[in-house]
């Protein structure tokens, strides 16, 4: 349990039971981020387009063991999702490529050859951290931190990479 200004908060994984919830939680996050509006300018669809873009995204993750939240009185505040690059190139290189260009694979990721270039020169396991999230009356309380110190605690023999927006 991990201490927050007025109570307490615990990492733990995100079950698909709990798909929905994070899904919410995410598109709250970044419906009004830069990115993803210059990608989806159209406001009053850019909620269901993310959806349908990036929501099996969100269920890769948590069927693979890759998304954990911060949870503030069985709510999820925060959220992170990652999944094993390595093994995602090597068993299923169609769901890696909508990973960074949504289902449609229409989806401009500008560095994207560059990025995968660099991961292959590594030499060693990499987790690559999709996405994190907090919820907007959570932020600056150091739970994202907090979730990133997870993510190094858990896999500490790994390269953890992403990429900033």
């Amino acid at each position: 349990m991990e201490n927050l200004t007025g109570g307490t908060y615990e990492i733990k994984k995100i079950y698909e039971s709990d798909y929905d919830e994070c899904l919410e939680l995410f598109i709250d996050c970044f419906k009004d981020d830069l990115y993803i509006a210059m990608m989806l300018p159209k406001e009053s669809t850019r909620a269901a387009i993310m959806i349908k873009e990036f929501g099996q995204n969100i269920r890769y993750c948590a069927r693979n063991d890759g998304l954990y939240g911060a949870y503030d009185n069985n709510r999820i505040i925060a959220f992170i999702a990652f999944c094993n690059y390595q093994k995602l190139k090597q068993t299923d290189s169609s769901r890696l490529e909508r990973m960074f260009k949504g289902e449609s694979k229409k989806i401009i990721f500008p560095h994207e050859k560059e990025l995968f270039s660099r991961i292959d020169c590594l030499g060693g396991r990499v987790i690559y951290l999709l996405s994190m999230g907090v919820n907007k009356d959570y932020r600056n309380k150091g739970i994202a931190g907090s979730l990133i110190d997870f993510m190094m605690k858990s896999f500490p023999n790994d390269y953890l990479v992403g990429e900033e927006q």
